[in-house]
């Protein structure tokens, strides 16, 4: 994952939200592990993104759909 990929956030309710991952992953205090840093496009917010949350098949409400090159 780096800069230009985009996420996609899934609600339990059925609704997608797409973001852009702003910086490539960098250690992250909070998380104690890697993170990116994600823009969303819906409200222009900026959240961290924990990289095993997006990679991890468990976790379905993230996934990256599209990397840039």
């Amino acid at each position: 994952m780096k800069a230009g990929d985009l996420i996609r956030y899934r609600t339990v309710a059925g609704e997608s939200f797409i973001g852009i991952i702003v910086k490539d992953p960098n250690y992250h205090r909070e998380y104690k592990n890697f993170a990116v840093e994600v823009y969303w496009q819906d409200d222009g917010s900026y959240t961290y993104e924990h990289m095993n949350n997006i990679r991890n098949p468990k976790h379905n409400y993230l996934e990256l759909i599209s990397e840039s090159r």
